[in-house]
């Protein structure tokens, strides 16, 4: 009930306010192919600029996500973290984050119709709901490995293997995407990577995703002067860096637009 109320007060008025944004998307042609498929989505993970968006925890990567893929008829939920990894400085601050804003937070979440995820203890509840939506089939489910929110990418920062680990638990292909919209204020748009196949050993996952991100980041830099302006952070892509195909093509143009 509490989840639905802050539906209602917090997410409808942002998508009234952000929905309406262009959306640019490149390379979205292997979308088709993955229609009635159940894969998982990787995706860098967006701390929007916006105060507004910071302020009200929403998932908006998560919300982008979901516009774009809803497009090509494909379901998307995804992982949202419902705690905070800070130790609690007093009882009081304690009673607060696991009482009171981790149960408010579920509640929103679940709202969503994403999966909230207990990061702090090992949640069977967790488990079972992205079984039972696998079961029905047709899904594709949103992992953020980069672990927390940023306000800028990095090609260097430390991913996450549990991508790999859920691709092989559930046989599921991966699909990196990379999504810039770290400042709402610019041009914001998605390229689509190449699939990943289920049988890829784990660490080989997260190193193809790493790659794929780089290259994806690195082409939407050549297309957009906000990326090369600073919106890609303080680390450069090294030459030495290898690269992996991808099935974006270089053109600048976006194959779809979201409005």
């Amino acid at each position: 009930m509490i989840g639905h109320i802050l539906f209602l007060l917090i997410v409808v008025p942002m998508r009234a306010i952000y929905g309406a944004k262009r959306l640019d998307i490149y390379d979205d042609q292997i979308l088709e192919d993955l229609k009635n498929r159940s894969f998982i989505i990787v995706s860098n993970h967006i701390l929007p600029k916006s105060r507004f968006l910071r302020a009200i925890s929403m998932p908006y990567d998560a919300y982008l996500l979901r516009r774009m893929f809803l497009k090509h008829d494909i379901k998307v939920t995804a992982f949202t973290s419902i705690d905070s990894l800070q130790r609690p400085r007093s009882k009081l601050q304690g009673f607060w984050m696991h009482s009171m804003k981790e149960p408010l937070m579920k509640g929103l979440v679940v709202s969503l119709d994403l999966i909230p995820l207990n990061r702090r203890v090992h949640d069977n509840a967790t488990q079972r709901d992205l079984r039972q939506r696998l079961d029905k089939g047709g899904i594709a489910v949103g992992i953020f490995p980069e672990g927390t929110m940023f306000t800028s990418f990095s090609t260097t920062r430390k991913l996450h293997a549990g991508m790999g680990v859920y691709a092989k638990r559930y046989d599921l292909p991966v699909l990196p995407v990379y999504l810039h919209a770290y400042n709402t204020s610019q041009p914001m748009f998605i390229r689509v990577g190449q699939l990943i196949a289920a049988d890829t050993q784990k660490d080989e996952i997260v190193k193809l995703v790493r790659t794929q991100w780089n290259t994806l980041a690195a082409m939407g830099a050549q297309s957009d002067d906000s990326v090369a302006d600073g919106s890609l952070g303080d680390e450069s892509r090294s030459d030495s860096q290898p690269a992996v195909p991808v099935t974006a093509s270089k053109k600048s143009t976006p194959n779809s637009k979201v409005a």
